[in-house]
This record gives C-alpha cells, sequence and structure tokens, in this order.
C-alpha cells in the first residue's frame, strides 16, 4: 500500500545561527559552485546569506547533495533530537556549550560524526505510524539469517541502489544506507534512501500573482523489520515494485535465497475472524502483560448481499453493538479493524490498524508489545495454517514453488 507523499522544504533560516567558520566548512563541498552563483564563498566572512537564503528558497539552482545538507542541519535542530545530539557529542568528544542554539550544536555534531548523525536521522525517520506488509518465508522450517555485517549491509544498500535507479524510485547513485538493529525476536533494517525529484508550485513572495517552482528531493526512510518466531519478514513499501526489491535482494544478502519472501501470491498472514467468532471475548485475551486495556475502536466490514462498506466506530465497537442487541452475522466480511492499545502504567494508548491479508499499521517503538497483542487475540494465523491452510495454493506444492519462482526470476532480473 503506497504511503502518502510529504514533500520536504529547504528552510533558509537554518543558515543564520551558524558561524562563518562552521559555515564555511559545511559549504566546502559546493564553494566553486556556489562562487559562480554570486554567493561570495571566498571566506567564512565573505559569505553572502541573503544571496544563499534565496538559493535555497529558489531550490532550482543548488548544487548536487546541498539540500540534502541543509534538510539534514534543520532536523536535527527539533528539539526532540537534542538528548540524542548530546549523546552523540559526548561520543565525539564535544562538550556542549549550554548557550549556543540547537543549530549550533547540530553544526558541530555533524562536522564531529557525520556518520552517527546519518544513523541518528534513519532511526528516528523510521519511528513513525506505518503500514508493514507481513511477507512468510515460504519454508518449512523458520530460516535464520546471517550476521548483518558492514560487508552484507553495504552489498545490500548497493543493490538496492541500483533497483531503485531501474525502478525509477530514486535519482543519485550511493545513497542508500542500511542501518541493522537486533530486536528481541528478530532484527530491524532502517533504510535511508533519495526520492526522485518533484517540482510544487508555490507564490511568489515578492508578487503573489506570480506562481514559481520549488524544487524538492527529499530523503525518505524505510523500515524492514524481521520475526524469527514466525519467519516473517515485515516490509513498509511505498509501491508494490519496492516492495518486491527489498523482499528479493534482502533474502539474496541475508538469507542467500532470492525467493525466499515471495510478495506475489504471499499467503494471508492476519484474519479478524475472531471477532465473529468470539465477540469480545478475542480483545479480553489480548490482555497480556504489560498491557492495561485493549479495545476495539473502529470496524470497517460488509453484510452479505451489501456491497458498500459500513463502519462502527470511533469509540468501542462492542459497546455499540450491545446497545443495538445484536452481534455480526457470520457471513460479513471484515475489512479492517483498529484497536486501541494501552500500556501498563502508560498515559496514553498506542493505535494498531489490521487490514487482512497482510497489513498492519501502528509505530515502531512499541512495536513488538502491540504484536503480541495482535498474536494474542487471535489475528496473526499461526505459522502453519498459513503455510498449509490452503492446499490448492502453490505454496503446499514445493515443486511448483521453485519453478514460479524461476519464471518470475527471469522477468524480474532487469528490475532487482
Amino acid at each position: 500500500m503506497p504511503t502518502k507523499y510529504k514533500p520536504r522544504f529547504a528552510t533558509p533560516k537554518v543558515i543564520e545561527s551558524i558561524e562563518g567558520a562552521d559555515l564555511f566548512t559545511i559549504l566546502g563541498p559546493f564553494v566553486d559552485e556556489l562562487r559562480t552563483r554570486g554567493v561570495g564563498c571566498d571566506g567564512p566572512e565573505a559569505i553572502d546569506r541573503d544571496a544563499l537564503g534565496a538559493l535555497i528558497v529558489e531550490g532550482t539552482q543548488l548544487p548536487e547533495g546541498m539540500l540534502e545538507v541543509v534538510c539534514d542541519l534543520d532536523n536535527l535542530a527539533h528539539p526532540r533530537h537534542f538528548d540524542a545530539l548530546r549523546a552523540l557529542a559526548a561520543a565525539g568528544g564535544i562538550v556542549p556549550d549550554p548557550h549556543r542554539s540547537c543549530h549550533q550544536l547540530a553544526v558541530q555534531v555533524m562536522l564531529a560524526n557525520p556518520r552517527g548523525v546519518q544513523d541518528l536521522l534513519a532511526e528516528t525517520g523510521t519511528k513513525r505510524l506505518r503500514r508493514f506488509d507481513r511477507i512468510m518465508a515460504t519454508t518449512e522450517r523458520v530460516p535464520r539469517a546471517f550476521k548483518r555485517t558492514s560487508q552484507r549491509r553495504a552489498a545490500l544498500a548497493k543493490a538496492l541502489d541500483a533497483a531503485f535507479i531501474r525502478l525509477h524510485r530514486q535519482r543519485d547513485e550511493g545513497v542508500v544506507r542500511v542501518i541493522a538493529a537486533d530486536e528481541a525476536h528478530g532484527f530491524r533494517l532502517s533504510v535511508r534512501r533519495g526520492d526522485v525529484r518533484r517540482n510544487q508550485a508555490v507564490l511568489d513572495e515578492s508578487d503573489e500573482r506570480v506562481t514559481r517552482l520549488l524544487l524538492h528531493r527529499p530523503e525518505l526512510f524505510d523500515l524492514i523489520r524481521y520475526d524469527s518466531r514466525s519467519g516473517d519478514l515485515l516490509v513498509s513499501p511505498r509501491a508494490r515494485p519496492e516492495m518486491l526489491a527489498y523482499c528479493q535482494l534482502i533474502g539474496k544478502h541475508l538469507f542467500n535465497d532470492r525467493f525466499l519472501f515471495d510478495p506475489i501470491g504471499a499467503p494471508p498472514r492476519y484474519t479478524l475472524s475472531p471477532i465473529i467468532e468470539e465477540g469480545i471475548g478475542c480483545i479480553i485475551r489480548g490482555r497480556i502483560t504489560g498491557v492495561s486495556e485493549v479495545r476495539l475502536h473502529r470496524l470497517q466490514f460488509m453484510l452479505p448481499g451489501i456491497k458498500t462498506p459500513l463502519m462502527i466506530g470511533p469509540g468501542d465497537v462492542f459497546s455499540v453493538l450491545a446497545a443495538l442487541g445484536g452481534r455480526f452475522d457470520p457471513k460479513s466480511a471484515l475489512m479492517n479493524a483498529t484497536l486501541k492499545i494501552r500500556p501498563r502504567g502508560g498515559r496514553s494508548e498506542e493505535t494498531a490498524t489490521i487490514t487482512p491479508p497482510w497489513g498492519a499499521s501502528y509505530e515502531r517503538d512499541d512495536a513488538e508489545l502491540i504484536e503480541a497483542v495482535i498474536e494474542a487475540c487471535g489475528f496473526l494465523l499461526p505459522r502453519e495454517m498459513s503455510l498449509h491452510g490452503t492446499p490448492e495454493t502453490l505454496f503446499s506444492v514445493p515443486g511448483v514453488v521453485r519453478a514460479a519462482r524461476g519464471a518470475v526470476a527471469h522477468v524480474e532480473e532487469g528490475v532487482c
């Protein structure tokens, strides 16, 4: 399922709080081009900040890569990064000056520890609410991944770079960065990459009768997680070709099997049938250790013979049903359900939306707790049921599976 595109805007005011020497160092790779455009980069005090700000706003004549630097600086200066920036500064032997601004601290850390900065941006960029498609490994046993060494991650990043460029999902080479982290049950990959260039029409600040274009090539952050208990790869794609690229290339570089995770005809992993079969009992069952409350917040469904989707919620679906004195028709088609989960001791609720047969949306921070609730409620199908529950599918006939995979490989060799 594609993720809604949100453009990133370069903010020229970020340069105002940067000292001349630091700004000159940051602009180092771009000074030759900037000098030809009237910015005056002959030295730290010679930078024309007004001209530089105008170039940033225009966007169309910036040196390659400069927009990303400005956006990174503006991102780092956000208050949510302050503690992490101080930790990076301490790791790099920097003693932060309490009187300096957030932008100045961001500049210090970017100059001293650029690798740590990119890791921080990738980690924070993958924390938002997102949909994961759960693709199961089509093997009898749950596969084990290789160690995520720097060499394997570099090879994976290079392969993803090439794939995204061939798919016209990325403009430049060498921008993909893969960061691996272990989880209690598996691992996650935070992938930082570039998008294609995009234009956006805006009104000219000096004359609102005039429309001009702003040019953006934002960075994107993708998150992939592997659940070692069920052998599922959880991928958050923006488009189907990206999903295929991630599944095939992660399978190849981390599992030595390009077609281990096959999103084409993947077996179902989620079901909402317990809502009909057990009623509120399945929700009560989700109150596991560490969770104080679970409720069915919203439910979209279709009644038999009626093709118009209906919705109950937001609120408490089972309270509404009780007030109406009824249960769901057993032949109803449940389309998606939203759960509200309150961790024990927490003030706010976590949100999880389940869209069978593969999709679930939630934030990464409490992913393991949310997934445990979904499984306890019976919404995650057992691996054996997904793999063998429908004998007529390809997944119950290993020889046919391999033949189908070979055909797909032949067709898509030029894509991934």
